[in-house]
């Protein structure tokens, strides 16, 4: 008789067995009969089914600036050139470009040795003057002079006093001052140079107020008046300005207007650097305004897709002006209506459409 030991055993045997047939059999079964994959549905019968995929936007009535861009030249609004005055000899300059300056800082002298001299002599001259005047009125109480005497001590006096004025004012200016706050942003002076009459030595501009010049045709002059709000792009930001002044009479050379744009300070606008200036030319307000992609061109018609239930119906419409990528629609689409935005290649009157809820159609089904 048999153990427990070698029954247990047995039944174990026994149960691994039946787990290999088992397995072999599914095995078989699976060669001899296998599963069949789902037959692939096409983009066209997905087309057929459920219709064109798209996507939809809902027109709407909105103003649209219209811009004009012109190009200029960024300057101060506040200029000083400093210029000599008589001819002399340069001793000194003590500012380069690039440098702030304080309206009173020194930033030039002039070698002036004729001009001091000259007011020397001339404040010698007064002292002099002066102290006659004073022993004319002595002698003229005394009776020793007359009137007219004294009065032409007096006279004298006062054309050295003028003299001396001029030539103080003449000494004065060779030591050269900046009149306002601002930025050197030319020199054409060296030490040792000769200052020419007229001859300009440095330029100080004023950066906390700048300005734009620009030129524009008649067409949009008539529609450009002061105050007109200006945008001008930078690198990562847009700044705004607005006209300060327009020429109302044209270069009879060019035929154009000059403008002249007034702008806040901003370290990105350098004055010499030329930037563009958009200015506002009309803003047309009320209209159905859509992005100009949307519209479809066929030969001289425009024409949209007005969606209504799930077929589209061809739309012809009349455009407007346009700008930064959309356009105006003046005629043949009402506020509220419903169009295609995106899937309009592949549609024709009539069309059956799928609407994309979830992103932007493309011309292709995408199942």
């Amino acid at each position: 008789m048999r153990t427990l030991k070698e029954l247990v055993k047995d039944r174990k045997t026994l149960a691994w067995m039946i787990i290999a047939g088992l397995a072999l059999g599914v095995l078989v079964f699976r060669i001899a009969f296998p599963q069949r994959k789902a037959p692939a549905v096409s983009v066209s019968a997905i087309r057929a089914e459920k219709g064109l995929p798209v996507t939809i936007l809902v027109a709407e009535s909105r103003a649209l600036d219209i811009r004009r861009s012109y190009y200029g030249q960024v300057r101060s609004a506040r200029i000083q050139e400093v210029t000599a005055f008589l001819r002399e000899i340069v001793d000194s300059v003590r500012v380069e470009v690039g440098d702030r300056v304080r309206a009173g800082e020194i930033l030039a002298v002039l070698s002036g040795g004729e001009q001091a001299a000259a007011a020397a002599a001339d404040r010698a001259s007064v002292e002099e003057a002066r102290k006659d005047v004073e022993r004319m009125k002595v002698l003229f109480r005394e009776g020793a002079v007359s009137r007219a005497e004294l009065d032409q001590s007096v006279v004298r006096l006062k054309g050295l006093e003028a003299s001396l004025s001029a030539s103080s004012s003449r000494s004065a200016r060779t030591v050269v001052r900046a009149k306002i706050d601002g930025v050197v942003t030319e020199r054409h002076a060296e030490a040792g140079e000769i200052a020419e009459p007229g001859r300009v030595l440095l330029v100080v501009q004023d950066t906390a107020e700048l300005e734009i010049e620009v030129l524009l045709p008649q067409a949009d002059r008539l529609y450009i008046v002061g105050g007109t709000d200006v945008e001008v792009p930078l690198e990562d930001r847009i700044v705004r300005g607005s006209v300060k002044r327009l020429d109302p009479a044209a270069d009879p050379r060019t035929g154009l207007f000059r403008a002249i744009i007034a702008m806040p300070p901003d370290r990105a606008l350098l004055p010499g650097s030329t930037v563009e200036a958009r200015i506002l030319v009309k803003r047309s307000l009320g209209g159905v305004v859509l992005p100009s992609g949307i519209v479809q061109r066929e030969g001289d018609e425009s024409f949209v897709y007005v969606v209504s239930g799930d077929v589209v119906q061809r739309r012809v419409v009349s455009l407007g002006e346009g700008a930064d990528g959309l356009i105006e629609i003046r005629s043949g689409l009402k506020p509220g209506e419903t169009i295609v935005a995106e899937g309009s290649s592949a549609l024709y009157d009539g069309a059956r459409v799928w609407i994309q809820e979830d992103g932007p159609a493309s011309g292709e089904a995408t199942p």
